[in-house]
């Protein structure tokens, strides 16, 4: 793919539409499927903040949660630190969340797709 010129950046992910044209970042991806099926429709700038709250949090994890999987093994010290990093995010969300079904509002949500695929 990256020889034929289908990765824009020379990364995934990427989506092909079928008009040829391609997508590409992910949390792009995720809003411009967000808006096109219902789920990045905010009633306010509020609650579009709070979807995109969930996710650019998230984001700022990512290279800390990228190192776990590197080819090069963690110490102690570096495993630890990751362990406190995801307990600290876990409980950000937790309290963004608090006792509502979904974040950003009353409906499923960009920010519930985005925490559903970095747990799972």
């Amino acid at each position: 793919m990256k020889t034929d010129g289908k990765l824009p950046n020379g990364q995934v992910p990427i989506v092909e539409l079928p008009d040829g044209k391609t997508l590409n970042q992910f949390i792009d991806i995720l809003r411009y499927f967000g808006i096109k099926h219902g789920y990045y429709k905010p009633e306010s700038a509020e609650l579009s903040y709070e979807a995109d709250w969930v996710v650019d949090t998230i984001a700022d994890c990512k290279s800390e949660y990228q190192q776990f999987f590197s080819k090069t093994a963690m110490t102690e010290e570096q495993m630890t630190a990751h362990v406190e990093a995801r307990k600290k995010l876990y409980t950000l969300l937790e309290d963004k969340l608090g006792d509502k079904k979904f974040f950003g509002g009353t409906k499923l949500n960009i920010g519930d797709f985005r925490v559903t695929s970095y747990l799972y």
